[in-house]
This record gives C-alpha cells, structure tokens and sequence, in this order.
C-alpha cells in the first residue's frame, strides 16, 4: 500500500464519539490490535535487562510501575489488521486511530524533560492535548463497551465476547481481538491504569501478568519474538533490517508507530514461517523471564 492511502485519524475529545464508534464498529471484522503509547518518560531507571532473569525481570517492573504510578498517559495509537493483514478502508484511504488524552499537565506533572523534548520535536503539541484531549474516565468506559477488553477493573465483572453474524456461512463468530505491541510493558500498564480509573499497579509482577491476561487475552510482543529469531534493537532499528517502510507519520507518534509495528509483525510471519503463537502469547519483552517461568510452573 503506498504511503499516501493511510491516513491517520487524530482523536479529540470533540470527535472522540464518532471515532471509536467507528473503530467499534470495524472490530467484528478486523481483530488485530495493535497499540503503541506516548507518555512523560521515566523518571526511574527502567531499561530492561540486556540478558532476561527473574531477578532482574521484577527490578525492571518494579521501576515501570513506579513511573506508570506517577505519571500519565499523553497518546495511544490503534492499528486495526484483519486476519490477511488488510486495514480498514473509509473512502479512498485507509486509517489508523491516534488518540490524545487530557491527563497530562506539562506545566505541574512529573515528566523526563529529555522525553518531553523528544515528544515536542515530532509535533506533539502537549498544551493542545491539556486543553483538547479525551477524558481517560470516558475512554475506560468506551473501551469496556466496546469488545476490545474481557475485564471490567473498576467494576470487578467479566465482560461478554462482542458477536457477529456472517452471512455467507450463516455462523455466529465471537470477536477475540488479538493484541500487539512492541516492547510493550508500558503500553499495557498504561492501559491497565486509565481502565482502573488510576489505581496504582499491582505490586507484583506476577499479579500484573493476570491482571493483562484477564484484561486482554491473547497479547504478543514483537520484541520477544523477534528475539527468537535473532533481531536486536528498537522499532527503527529493528524497521530497517527487515526493509520494512513506515507509511504514514514519523517516528515517536503512537499513531504511525502502531502501525510500523504491526508491518514489523506482519514481516516477521511472513520471513521466518508459522508463527508458536502459544509460545509467544503473554510474553511481553522485559518481562519475559516471569511470563515462562509461570508456564513451567503449570
């Protein structure tokens, strides 16, 4: 697809209905989710071991939810992908969804000044989200209405799969969204803290690993499996070895950079075969040495 057929929707709170209405609506068809987050940077050490252990796995948590307790979500991309790597197509273009949350106070809230520069050098107007964004309250809401998630944090209930009737083979299929990320640690703890309504994280590892099971099922890190396969380095890096092309957008806006990560995915499956989705589901890199050990334990 060329780069001037995607677009990418950014989402105020004055268009927020008629968009994730829309996305909403897509997920019956396009279960692939993939997400990618904007936030403060970190304020504690937080880079995940270069050679994965438990111990150094819960001192990599334990510094993420640190920061995540502290600080605020500030963008979160969705890049929706059918089972034949197809995205939906509105007119003549097809779309990605930025969203753009109001939590974060650049003037009073704990933030990394070099990530805040880093965020402002890609266009990231941080005033006009304060003043324009979405209420995370509102978008925990929607999101539980919505399909996208099995479990309802602040309510404590379980929530009921989204069905859809196809036609053609007269068969009611249940929609079970397939979640991934890139080095997604952050990502879901983010998301984990807007849908409890800003609680802090759980203070386990362990206990975070259920609570994202329970939340979204079905989660897969490209990071982790690329690791598999003997890829290192960041999305860029990581872009570039495998001749993948971003386009739309640039680098360090959630929008554009979900979806380079779901392209990274899509080549991954397509170079090294069939995909050990029961191997790598739930493995998120950073965290990876707890996620295998649990299996073991079973």
């Amino acid at each position: 697809m060329s780069s001037g057929s995607v677009q990418i929707h950014h989402v105020w709170a004055t268009n927020f209905d008629a968009e994730f209405h829309l996305l909403t609506q897509m997920l019956s068809y396009f279960s692939n989710v993939t997400i990618d987050t904007e936030f403060p940077g970190a304020i504690y050490p937080s880079r995940p071991p270069s050679f994965p252990s438990l111990q150094y796995s819960e001192k990599y948590y334990q510094s993420l939810k640190a920061n995540v307790d502290c600080m605020n979500l500030i963008q979160l991309g969705i890049t929706l992908t059918d089972n034949y790597g197809r995205l939906p197509k509105f007119d003549d273009h097809y779309v990605v969804w930025e969203f753009n949350f109001r939590d974060f106070d650049v003037s009073t809230d704990l933030q990394a000044p070099e990530a805040i520069q880093l965020l402002r050098s890609h266009g990231i107007d941080l005033e006009k989200t304060r003043e324009h964004g979405i209420d995370s309250a509102l978008f925990a809401q929607r999101m539980c209405e919505s399909g996208l998630v099995h479990y309802d944090l602040a309510s404590g209930t379980r929530l009921l799969h989204r069905s859809y009737y196809d036609i053609a083979s007269g068969i009611r299929y249940l929609v079970r969204p397939r979640w991934i990320c890139f080095q997604g640690g952050y990502d879901f703890a983010y998301l984990i803290k807007i849908l409890s309504h800003g609680r802090p994280l759980p203070e386990t590892i362990n206990d975070f690993l259920d609570v994202m099971n329970h939340v979204f099922g079905a989660v897969f890190d490209v990071k982790h499996m690329m690791k598999c396969h003997g890829l290192y380095g960041g999305l860029e890096r990581v872009a570039k070895t495998l001749g993948v092309v971003r386009s739309v957008g640039q680098t360090h806006c959630s929008g554009s950079d979900s979806l380079l990560t779901w392209q990274i995915f899509e080549k991954l499956c397509k170079c090294f075969g069939k995909v050990d989705w029961s191997e790598a589901m739930g493995v998120i890199a950073g965290l990876e040495c707890h996620a295998l050990n649990r299996r073991l334990q079973l």
